[in-house]
Formats: C-alpha cells, structure tokens, sequence
C-alpha cells in the first residue's frame, strides 16, 4: 500500500470516528434527556443507556484523537526528507 493511499485510508478512519463519536453524542443526550424529561415508567434504563453512551462517546474521542495525531505526525515526517548530503530540507 503506497504512503498516499495510508493517509487517505487514516482520513476516511478519522471521518468514520467523528461522525460515530456525534450520533453516540446524540443517542446519549436522548437518553440522559428521557431519564429525566417526560414521564417514564423506568427512568433509571434510559440513565443507564445514556452513561453507556457518554462512555462509547469518550472512547471514540480518544481514538479519534489518536488518528489525528497520527496524521499530524506522518506528515511532518514526510515534511523532514533528508537528502543525500544529510541536508534537511
């Protein structure tokens, strides 16, 4: 797999955790929202549910994180060719 075709695979990974960090922000304000919102017969499932989902939330960010910083670094790798002459460009 050529480099170019990495940065591109860890992009579209970087999107893909993103978009599933927001929709898990979203299914854990729902439910945090129920437990205490309207009137339900079991507040404490939907309390529950939504703890579940701040922690999936808080994964996704830290893996998130993770890909970011990743890029960040190969890139300035890439930045440093060192040429024959031991010349940093």
């Amino acid at each position: 797999m050529s480099p170019k075709s990495k940065s591109v695979a860890l992009w579209a990974f970087a999107i893909i955790l993103l978009l599933t960090f927001a929709w898990s922000l979203n299914l854990m304000m729902f439910n945090w929202w129920a437990s205490s919102g309207p009137p339900v017969q079991h507040p404490e499932i939907y309390r529950t549910r939504g703890n579940v989902f701040f922690a999936i939330a808080s994964a996704l960010l830290l893996g998130f994180s993770l890909v970011v910083r990743g890029l960040i670094r190969r890139r300035r790798e890439r930045a440093r060719v060192v040429d024959s002459s031991g010349r940093v460009r």
